[in-house]
């Protein structure tokens, strides 16, 4: 993981390189209120790193996922994507609250959080949708959303998100 200044004027180097990984990193999230980044990687773990002195002070292994993508869900908590899966993690205390891993959903490749605080919504790289209730703790899966790879979410409002796809479509959705 290499560290950029991000004003000018900019430079071929970087400020500082992070190493820990043994595999490819995957995705990276930075938690601005606790001034920590978390990478995750193909070796199953997901890395906590103190912004302030770019140390690594925790790592949590997360087996059930490659750590495909990663999403704030609260001050304790992310979700993790990955292959046919997806977790539940609190950062704080190094573990899976909870796992969902189903094959019909493969690669989770990003997340959303919805107006209601309470629904996550998961976009799939084969092009489906799937909704997890964090207050049941049970999820929902909706078939023929794209055709491809759901690349991104975007919420507009209350009830409206968006969904941008490989299949060269971006789709307005109610919920």
């Amino acid at each position: 993981i290499k560290i950029w200044k991000s004003n000018p004027p900019y430079s071929d180097t970087p400020i500082k390189v992070l190493t820990g990984h043994r595999w490819d990193v995957t995705s990276l999230l930075y938690i601005k209120e606790r001034d920590i980044m978390i990478s995750g990687a193909f070796d199953v773990t997901l890395r906590l790193w103190n912004m302030s002195t770019y140390q690594c002070d925790k790592v949590i292994e997360v087996k059930c996922c490659n750590t495909n993508s990663l999403y704030q869900i609260d001050k304790d908590r992310v979700i993790v994507g990955g292959f046919y899966s997806f977790s539940i993690v609190n950062i704080d205390k190094c573990i899976i609250e909870k796992r969902i891993k189903d094959e019909s959903i493969e690669y989770v490749d990003c997340f959303l959080k919805l107006r209601d605080n309470k629904t996550i919504l998961c976009g799939c790289d084969n092009g489906i949708f799937c909704f997890y209730d964090m207050n049941t703790k049970q999820y929902k899966i909706t078939n023929d959303n794209h055709h491809k790879a759901i690349n991104d979410l975007l919420l507009i409002d209350d009830n409206t998100f968006l969904s941008c796809s490989l299949d060269n479509t971006i789709k307005v959705w109610k919920y």
